[in-house]
């Protein structure tokens, strides 16, 4: 049969960026050019969202608050139009066929190719608010970013896999503001070769201080699908891995 192709894209700007798009494409869709064997034997599904928004300017002015949020949402859903585990057979019919629901599943879960992916962040979150003589304790001084990407997947060889990754961050930073001594001020010459020593600044505090510590969590999991023995599974593969980075700088 000759398939179809569908495609949808919303779009909003007022108090942010929010988009919408998917795609539908049905088995046998293809070129005018393409012959039946060419053609597309599967029905996929996309759907993909995204927005960013400033949800400072939901604050009073007067709080100077700096919070930008991005999330993102995509599937990827293909169903065969053929049964994986034969290939002669339409999987509308396997699906009939089935003796019990849970054979149903079984058959479903095997055929069925799922992916999504789910992003988040807030990048630099901020009280933009300073003395007009910079202290330790001003809000501005502060930063701190959060974000997390988590992806599923499930296919034919994979009955699972599950990817999450965590990330944030921390920052300080400050710069006093402090009038230098001039040891050699005192000179009242003004003979070029003691200019050096009489505008000679010492800056008894440090021009910058900051520190900054990052935490990351990686975790890994997959479960791969046994095609020898439905009795026998093979074992969980899991990678973990957690990060804490300390920096400190004084100039």
């Amino acid at each position: 049969g000759w398939g179809a192709v569908s495609d949808l894209a919303i779009s909003f700007s007022d108090f942010g960026n929010f988009n919408v798009s998917g795609r539908i494409e049905t088995a046998g869709f293809g070129g005018i050019e393409d012959n039946v064997q060419s053609r597309n034997l599967d029905d996929r599904y996309q759907v993909n969202l995204s927005t960013a928004f400033e949800l400072g300017k939901l604050f009073p002015e007067k709080a100077k608050v700096h919070l930008p949020i991005f999330f993102s949402y995509s599937q990827d859903y293909t169903k065969p139009q053929y049964n994986p585990l034969d290939q002669d057979v339409l999987l509308k019919d396997a699906l009939d066929d089935a003796a019990s629901k849970h054979e149903k599943d079984s058959i479903e879960g095997f055929a069925i190719e799922r992916n999504t992916i789910e992003s988040f962040s807030i990048s630099g979150l901020k009280f933009d608010v300073q003395s007009k003589n910079p202290m330790p304790w001003d809000p501005a001084n502060f930063t701190l970013n959060f974000s997390f990407n988590k992806q599923t997947k499930m296919d034919p060889t994979t009955e699972y896999e599950y990817t999450n990754d965590y990330r944030g961050s921390f920052q300080y930073s400050y710069s006093p503001y402090v009038k230098g001594l001039k040891p050699f001020s005192w000179i009242k010459s003004k003979n070029k070769n003691l200019k050096f020593l009489k505008d000679w600044e010492i800056n008894y505090l440090p021009n910058t201080i900051s520190f900054l510590t990052t935490m990351s969590r990686y975790y890994y999991e997959q479960q791969t699908r046994s095609e020898v023995d439905v009795m026998f599974q093979l074992p969980v593969s899991v990678s973990k891995n957690f990060l804490w980075d300390r920096q400190l700088a004084i100039t």
